[in-house]
């Protein structure tokens, strides 16, 4: 999916503002789309999705802690622009 759709998702996802709220973020597929800088807070209640989406952050270096509020489990990530390559 990536090599079909890479690059389609990078130049849509490169307009987006420098705060995003992503519900619904699985394992994290989109992270290696979002520019450098950009603040993301991707919503995930499915606690089976936290191990896959905390390993995405560590692989595209977003960082993060786990949250939780209302019945959601919110999984924080800021994203710098230094940090934003595959590890």
């Amino acid at each position: 999916m990536h090599r079909k759709y890479g690059p389609r998702k990078r130049a849509i996802f490169g307009r987006l503002p420098a705060s995003v709220v992503e519900i619904g973020s699985g394992p994290g597929a989109n992270l290696r789309y979002y520019p450098p800088g950009t603040r993301i807070t991707a919503i995930e209640p499915n606690a089976a999705m936290h191990a896959p989406l905390r390993a995405n952050a560590a692989y595209f270096r977003c960082g993060g802690q786990v949250a939780t509020g209302a019945g959601n489990d919110a999984y924080a990530l800021c994203r710098k622009a230094e940090q934003c390559q595959p590890g």
